[in-house]
């Protein structure tokens, strides 16, 4: 174990399979330090605000979402091209491995593969229609955010935040972090 004393005894943890649990824990710390787990690189949302300063970063997904009951309009860009004006609830911005989640259960595409960009989901149009759009990864989405008289909300990974523009960019950094997996690692789809 590391630190020269068995997991158990440092958590303090009762029970075999607890143990057994922590020994394994163990030994994979072990492995991780010196490089011997499976090691994937996974991406994240960048999202900057209209002054291209960094707002923060997501390995899942970016949400905005309308307040009470006023609708958000939410003009979509890709590269300086109007795609939509989208009024409705709000908008969501998946990386592959958060198009499984909120964004595939609001019709979006599950996105697959190195390489696969990322997606905007309009959530319930109010009027119209815009499906989910499938952003190259190298490409700049922009959102300009018209919020109604109850203003919006930021969600990212599933976290509140109160917005701080009303304008926000976002990209896609290929390889913001790394992670570690298991002897038996399961396939990439079943992964998601």
């Amino acid at each position: 174990g590391l630190g020269g004393r068995p997991p158990e005894a440092r958590l303090r943890l009762p029970g075999r399979r607890v143990r057994r649990a922590a020994q394994d824990l163990g030994e994979a710390l072990d492995l991780a330090v010196v490089g011997g787990l499976p090691a994937r690189l996974l991406p994240a949302l960048t999202l900057r605000d209209e002054h291209g300063a960094e707002v923060m970063r997501a390995i899942n997904d970016v949400v905005l979402i309308r307040r009470a009951t006023a609708q958000l309009t939410v003009e979509v860009t890709v590269g300086g091209e109007l795609y939509t004006r989208a009024a409705g609830d709000g908008v969501i911005v998946a990386t592959a491995l958060g198009s499984s989640a909120y964004t595939m259960a609001a019709g979006g595409p599950l996105l697959f593969g190195p390489g696969a960009g990322f997606v905007c989901t309009p959530l319930a149009m109010h009027g119209g229609n815009a499906p989910p759009l499938v952003v190259p990864a190298q490409a700049e989405l922009g959102l300009n955010v018209t919020p109604g008289f109850g203003g919006f909300d930021l969600e990212v990974d599933g976290h509140r935040h109160d917005p701080t523009a009303s304008r926000y960019t976002v990209t896609l950094d290929p390889g913001y972090v790394t992670l570690l997996g298991a002897a038996r690692e399961e396939g990439t789809l079943s992964g998601l």
